[in-house]
């Protein structure tokens, strides 16, 4: 026998007798650069809140659901329609431990179905999740299903989720200007619109999901925020000078679990800390059927009340007379469309 076959079968044995086993490997989830930092998500001057404003967001904004709501009549149908089409051709892209969707998507023609002529608009999107004890690899090039759950990617392993959402539009859209005689004039303006949306940690790195039985429970201070401005800059073509309405809404995780059941309308407990624009307070979870109550405050007024209670929309913002319906439902498709791979 040769001196290299009779080495061949001494390695074994050798590898044995020195204790050698083959190291188990993992993988070590490896997140992108936050498309957000705290002071983006934040805004100075924010638009103060009459209380029935804030009772309507409360009763019909989506951001405090575990799952989608029916559709409301205040749903941007067509605007909704043409971004799952846009969506529908988004791909993943993943290894053992990351699932990844960044991509920049024109949303002009989307746009188009909610304002009369648009310059610009487009959105910026991040979605990632991390599975440090899975293998996400094999969606690698899928195409995304916009109701895919971080832990439909990552399952039976720790998670987390990181998601960013840049939204800027410049569009024109009749509006109507109060006259000194009560009539109102039909003009055209010139809108320029921004929005954020993010779920993250302040300092931009990811927030951490972990499974307890049937149950996800979310790790506290995980903030889901959400920041938008909008301005009048033209009117019928004429330079117009106004003040820019602005809006900035953080949720912050307390104690906060989901549950797994396709059924669970709602969180199973746990609460939101809530600011948003001029008020503060909370939203605490009482079980999976049962819709959350909440409790806000702002100069001295306190209101509060259960989520869910859909009321009439009054919420126009006014910009020195001129009344705009479009910011608020727009500020609220900004979110839609971050999450839509979530829900």
């Amino acid at each position: 026998m040769s001196c290299r076959h009779k080495l061949a079968l001494l390695l074994p044995a050798l590898a044995l007798a020195l204790g050698c086993q083959e190291e188990e490997v993992t993988h070590e989830p490896s997140p992108p650069k936050a498309l957000f930092l705290a002071a983006d998500l934040t805004v100075d001057g924010a638009t103060a809140l009459d209380k029935d404003t804030i009772e309507f967001e409360m009763n019909n904004s989506e951001d405090f659901y575990a799952t989608s709501k029916t559709p409301s009549a205040l749903a941007l149908q067509s605007f909704d329609t043409c971004v799952d089409e846009a969506f529908a051709a988004l791909k993943g892209r993943a290894d053992e431990a990351n699932f990844t969707i960044k991509k920049t998507i024109d949303l002009k023609d989307c746009a188009a179905y909610e304002f009369s002529t648009v310059h610009t608009a487009s959105v910026d999107y991040l979605y990632w999740v991390g599975c440090p004890d899975g293998d996400v690899s094999a969606l690698d090039g899928k195409l995304i299903d916009k109701s895919l759950e971080p832990s439909d990617v990552c399952v039976n392993s720790p998670i987390q989720l990181l998601v960013g959402t840049h939204l800027t539009l410049d569009a024109e859209q009749p509006i109507q200007i109060p006259q000194e005689d009560g009539s109102l004039r039909l003009a055209t303006a010139r809108l320029v619109f921004d929005a954020a949306y993010a779920i993250q940690r302040d300092e931009g790195s990811p927030c951490k999901l972990t499974p307890a039985g049937d149950d996800v429970a979310w790790q506290d201070g995980c903030v889901n925020a959400l920041r938008s401005s909008l301005q009048i800059t033209e009117i019928d073509g004429v330079a117009y000078a106004s003040s820019p309405s602005r809006s900035a809404q953080r949720l912050v995780t307390n104690g906060l679990v989901k549950s797994n059941e396709d059924t669970a309308q709602w969180y199973k407990s746990g609460a939101f800390d809530l600011a948003f624009n001029n008020w503060t307070g909370a939203v605490t979870y009482r079980g999976v059927a049962t819709a959350p109550t909440y409790a806000l405050t702002s100069g001295g007024v306190t209101v509060e009340g259960v989520v869910g209670q859909p009321g009439v929309d009054t919420s126009g913002v006014r910009l020195r007379g001129v009344e705009v319906l479009g910011e608020p439902r727009m500020a609220r498709a900004v979110r839609r469309l971050a999450m839509r791979p979530m829900r």
